[in-house]
């Protein structure tokens, strides 16, 4: 089917299904307008230079989740995290701070410098 110049396929108050063992299109620019979009497979890949996700309520389940980055950076107003198993980060410098309170707690807690250990503070309680 071929078009010169401007097509349009309308089935009013009815569907339009499509079954081929291949679908494929090519096109400058698409655009989908929809209410409701479901959309199943065993695989799938995006591909593309840029993609941006704008959405109110954000859900992804998975078993296993990998990501590769040069940068990740990430704002939230409360953030919560619960791990059942190890939860470990490997890092050249790692910073924690907090405006008021900071609490490491465990049943053993231990703390390694290798050449120095410094606690600063106005008042500074052992025991």
């Amino acid at each position: 089917m071929s078009c010169p110049s401007h097509m349009r396929i309308a089935v009013e108050g009815g569907a339009l299904e499509l079954a081929a063992a291949r679908v494929a299109v090519q096109s400058d620019e698409l655009e989908v307008a929809t209410q409701k979009t479901r959309v199943a497979t065993d695989t799938a890949d995006i591909v593309g230079r840029q993609l941006s996700v704008v959405a109110t309520s954000f859900k992804l389940v998975g078993s296993v989740l990998s990501s590769v980055m040069d940068r990740v950076q990430h704002f939230s107003k409360h953030y919560l995290r619960t791990t059942d198993g190890i939860d470990r980060v490997a890092a050249t410098h790692l910073e924690c701070e907090a405006k008021q309170l900071l609490r490491l707690e465990g049943e053993h807690t231990l703390v390694n410098g290798r050449e120095l250990i410094k606690a600063r503070g106005a008042q500074i309680h052992f025991g």
